[in-house]
């Protein structure tokens, strides 16, 4: 009997140091696992740490060669003499250079004719003050004419085509014109630039063919600034046009016109006048959308 209590005890007792030691040397494998997962962490992130320190490296020496180019250009340039500005020749009175008495004209050199400001249009077509600047001759006056001509008429085509009728804005109706608002009209005509830009190309294209580089350029100048004020610049954004009439506090009727767009914003108004110029974009649009404009009977 005291030999089994002996051998059971022997045995508990083992068991128990069994245990404990099993325990701890699980607890020091998973501590030598995360040793491990540590290490290759640092070690990663050292090899991250190198390659950066490299490519910092290079970049340093790239800017540092770029520094020394530049500075060798500046150098080069500030050793170099500057470029001699040659004036024009003053004016010659045995030519009638200048301002010649007696005379309808004066002579201006060419390079100044791009400050120059001049109403290109009238009706549709040049008028004698940009024809004569240019010094175009009555065939070149007659083809650019037609050049205008056949943009203008691609460009309303193409609005024609793309023009929806919508209800005017919610805030146009509310906005106070007069005293009181009596109707509104409004159309939404979407960007045009993918149409129109190859019929401005054409136009230039074909300008230059008819009055040369230079002159070309010039017209092609003036044309820009005429398409921006005076035609929505072909239509290069999507907008939308209108027009609201209403009766003033002395019964009288006025005409609005409000076009939307990103260069106006949400809206911007302006009263129609009784002498609008039949050829303006206000009164092509009026026509377009059957609006009766002061004036007009």
């Amino acid at each position: 009997m005291k030999k089994l209590l002996l051998i059971a005890l022997t045995a508990g007792l083992t068991f128990f140091v069994w245990t404990r030691q099993h325990a701890h040397c699980r607890s020091i494998i998973l501590e030598n696992e995360r040793l491990a997962t540590t290490l290759n962490d640092m070690e990663a992130r050292a090899r991250r740490a190198d390659s950066a320190r490299e490519t910092a490296e290079h970049l340093s020496d790239d800017l540092r060669a770029q520094l020394t180019t530049r500075k060798a250009v500046i150098a080069q340039a500030a050793a170099s003499e500057p470029p001699v500005y040659t004036p024009p020749a003053k004016p010659d009175a045995s030519r009638q250079g200048g301002w010649p008495g007696n005379t309808p004209y004066f002579y201006l050199p060419k390079e100044y004719l791009t400050n120059a400001h001049y109403k290109l249009l009238e009706g549709g077509r040049l008028t004698d003050e940009a024809a004569t600047l240019l010094g175009m001759s009555p065939a070149e006056r007659s083809t650019v004419n037609q050049l205008f001509n056949d943009l203008f008429s691609q460009f309303r085509q193409l609005e024609v085509n793309n023009l929806i009728r919508i209800t005017p804005p919610e805030w146009w109706q509310g906005a106070t014109f007069g005293a009181k608002l009596e109707s509104a009209v409004a159309c939404q005509i979407p960007a045009l630039s993918a149409g129109v830009d190859a019929a401005r190309q054409s136009f230039s294209q074909q300008l230059q063919q008819t009055l040369g580089n230079s002159r070309a350029q010039l017209l092609n100048q003036e044309t820009d600034a005429y398409l921006f004020q005076h035609m929505d610049n072909l239509g290069a954004d999507e907008r939308v046009i209108g027009f609201l009439t209403a009766t003033e506090n002395d019964g009288s009727h006025t005409v609005w016109y409000g076009i939307s767009d990103a260069r106006h914003g949400g809206g911007s108004f302006q009263r129609v006048p009784a002498d609008l110029a039949p050829d303006s974009q206000i009164a092509y649009y009026a026509n377009l959308l059957g609006v009766q404009l002061p004036g007009k009977q």
